[in-house]
């Protein structure tokens, strides 16, 4: 007795192996490090990866949860500054990674961080190694000519 094999279990088991050897290729990826001193010492240390899930946001060591609506988005690559004083000691914390692609995160970073700790830069990219060097340089740059606009405005 033979059997046959329907279309659709062909065209199901065909997409399934389409979408299997097509992840690798399109899974975002992005530059991760950490530093409290500069962008520069952070970048020194970056390591690529590939963005397959996203830990747990840590930041200044201040796990930042993140809501379950907010682990359903796209991803996309993170370079987050923040700076703050605890006590007399002024911190600065740098750091590139792969995170959600939702402009809203930057302000929950900021609404989990502890007292006197504030974001200053909060940028999200969505290409491969979009948030290298290059992209943190015309980060600042822009918030620096809009200031220098600001003040010569007055």
């Amino acid at each position: 007795m033979k059997q046959r094999v329907s279309d659709v279990t062909v065209v199901a088991t065909f997409l399934g192996v389409l979408l299997f050897l097509a992840s690798p290729a399109s899974s975002l990826r992005c530059y991760t490090c950490v530093s409290g001193e500069s962008w520069s010492d952070c970048q020194s240390t970056a390591v690529v990866e590939t963005c397959s899930g996203i830990r747990q946001v840590s930041i200044l060591e201040q796990n930042i949860f993140l809501p379950a609506q907010a682990r359903q988005l796209d991803l996309a690559c993170l370079s987050l500054s923040a700076e703050g004083t605890l006590g007399a000691v002024k911190g600065y914390a740098y750091l590139q990674q792969c995170f959600y692609n939702d402009k809203t995160m930057c302000s929950l970073i900021q609404d989990d961080l502890p007292p006197g700790f504030r974001v200053l830069t909060c940028e999200l990219c969505t290409e491969d190694l979009c948030n290298g060097a290059s992209s943190v340089t015309i980060a600042f740059s822009s918030v620096l000519l809009m200031a220098v606009a600001v003040m010569l405005r007055k």
